[in-house]
C-alpha cells in the first residue's frame, strides 16, 4: 500500500500507539510529533514524493497563503530575467533565499498539531478521532516569513486556532499547478 492515505493512516495509528505506551513523556511527545509532522506533510502534499523536511514542502505543499503565491510569482520573474529569459522549475523558485539567505516561505499550520498531541495524550482520544482532526485540520500551508511573524505563536484552543489566520491577515489558495491538475 503506497497510496498517500495508506501511508498517513500508518503513520496515525503509529503515532496512536506510542501515545499509549508506557514511554515517559518527554520521549512519548518527541516520537508522536514526528509521527503527526510526517502525516501533515503527507497530508498537506496528497503525495509521498515529500520528504520530512521545509524545502520539500514548499516543493510539494497543495496550500499556499495569497501572499506566498504572490511573492512566488515575483521569484519566478526575477529568475526568468536572470536566467536570460528562460523559465526557473518550481523546485528552483522554492529553493530561492532572500538577500540575507533566507528562504521567502515556511510550512505553518493553522491549527497546531499540539493540540493532536494533546488530544491523545491527555483527552482520550481514539484513533478515530485522530484522523477525522488530521484529516480536517492537520494540513500545512505555505505562508511569507513577514506572514508567519504577525501569527500567533503558540494555542492549544480549536476556537483560537480557527481565527489565527484571518487575525494575521492570511487567505489560503491551492498552488496553481494543483488546481490546473499538474503534478508539480
Amino acid at each position: 500500500m503506497s497510496d498517500w492515505k495508506s501511508q498517513v493512516d500508518e503513520y496515525l495509528a503509529l503515532g496512536y500507539h506510542i501515545a499509549h505506551t508506557d514511554l515517559i513523556q518527554k520521549y512519548k511527545k518527541a516520537i508522536l510529533d514526528r509521527c503527526l509532522r510526517g502525516a501533515s506533510d503527507i497530508i498537506s502534499c496528497e503525495s509521498i514524493s515529500v520528504h520530512n523536511n521545509t524545502m520539500s514542502m514548499l516543493q510539494w505543499c497543495k496550500h499556499w497563503s495569497n501572499n506566498a503565491y504572490s511573492l512566488y510569482v515575483e521569484v519566478g520573474n526575477a529568475l526568468s530575467i536572470e536566467r536570460g529569459g528562460k523559465a526557473p522549475s518550481h523546485r528552483q523558485i522554492c529553493n530561492s533565499r532572500d538577500e540575507s539567505g533566507k528562504r521567502y516561505w515556511t510550512v505553518e499550520h493553522q491549527y497546531p498539531l499540539v493540540i493532536a498531541k494533546d488530544g491523545l495524550m491527555f483527552h482520550s482520544w481514539s484513533l478515530g478521532d485522530l484522523k477525522e482532526w488530521m484529516y480536517d485540520r492537520g494540513y500545512a500551508t505555505i505562508v511569507t516569513q513577514a506572514e508567519e511573524a504577525r501569527l500567533l505563536k503558540y494555542t492549544k484552543d480549536v476556537l483560537v486556532a480557527s481565527n489565527r489566520y484571518s487575525e494575521a491577515g492570511i487567505s489560503v489558495i491551492t498552488h496553481p499547478q494543483f488546481a490546473q491538475g499538474e503534478n508539480i
